[in-house]
């Protein structure tokens, strides 16, 4: 199981950092922080199909998207 946080408000990136490293063992696979003006997104990840890819969070032009489960035969095609 992946471990997920979001803020609306990036005046403390120090202690969302502290937060998600407390969900570690939820997804020991990955883990990344991502700011962006308005918020910041984190994610833990358990890597069950395709360790190599699946990097979160999913960008595509204007969307991110952070999520927990597994898209099959999904970005192969875009």
């Amino acid at each position: 199981m992946c471990g997920i946080l979001f803020v609306n408000n990036t005046s403390n990136n120090q202690e969302f950092v502290k937060r998600l490293e407390k969900m570690f063992p939820r997804g020991p696979d990955e883990f990344r922080v991502h700011m962006y003006s308005k918020c910041i997104m984190g994610h833990t990840r358990n890597c069950i199909t395709n360790p190599m890819g699946g990097e979160q969070p999913i960008e595509r032009g204007d969307w991110v998207v952070i999520h927990n489960g597994e898209i099959y035969n999904g970005m192969d095609n875009i």
